[in-house]
Formats: C-alpha cells, structure tokens, sequence
C-alpha cells in the first residue's frame, strides 16, 4: 500500500487536550497507523449521525479490527436540533 501525502495540523487546546487534525486522501484506513499515540485505551467510540453511519463507519471499524481494539458506533438522527 502506498501511502499518499497526509497534512497534519497541530490544534492547541487550553485545557492540556492538545490534538492533531489530519487531511488527506484515504486516511480511513491508515487511521490505526496514524493514531495509536492518542488511543491509550482499549476502546473506541465513533460519534457519527445516520447519513455518515451508512457511507463511513463500517469501514472505520474494519480499520481497527487488527488493533485490539473495542469500537462503538454511536448514531443519532441527522439534522440540528
């Protein structure tokens, strides 16, 4: 697998909860290479609403089946509130 060009912008937080934000092309499935620094527990949660859900989460969690890790996919109904 080649890996392409992946940007990473560093978001600092005021309250010590520093994070990355990465863009690029397929990060989908190069998240478990990209993220194991900030995945110190052994579980995941993916917050994501109905329409995402379909297009995105099963392929999120296939990602991670290798990584021993326990992934939830918690889905709400799309729209504001």
């Amino acid at each position: 697998m080649v890996m392409k060009e992946i940007i990473s912008i560093h978001v600092p937080d005021v309250t010590n909860r520093d994070y990355p934000v990465y863009i690029g092309t397929d990060l989908l499935a190069q998240l478990p290479t990209l993220l194991p620094e900030h995945l110190k527990n052994h579980a995941i949660a993916i917050i994501t609403d109905q329409t995402v859900e379909k297009l995105y989460a099963s392929k999120l969690v296939d990602a991670f089946k290798n990584q021993n890790k326990t992934v939830s996919v918690l889905t709400f109904e799309g729209g504001e509130l």
